[in-house]
């Protein structure tokens, strides 16, 4: 019978998000403007490239709560589709 081995590994940190979120350095942080979250208790920010379907997996996506003072996405060069879901 074998152990389960558990690792994390440290992460260094780019506008609170973790650095392995942009492998390579090809992503770029996209600071949210302020009034898309501010005036909600809590939101869910998804973000996709504008050539796919809607229900495609997102680029990348960030819970917010109303105390969030910065939001940042971490994303690939191109154009994307932003949502905001509450």
């Amino acid at each position: 019978m074998t152990s389960p081995y558990f690792c994390r590994a440290s992460s260094s940190y780019v506008n609170g998000r973790p650095g392995w979120l942009s492998p390579g350095g090809e992503g770029t942080p996209y600071v949210l403007p302020a009034d898309i979250y501010q005036s909600r208790s809590r939101c869910l920010v998804q973000v996709h490239f504008a050539s796919e379907r809607e229900d495609a997996v997102p680029v990348d996506q960030l819970e917010i709560r109303k105390k969030t003072r910065r939001a940042a996405l971490m994303l690939p060069p191109g154009m994307f589709l932003v949502r905001v879901l509450t």
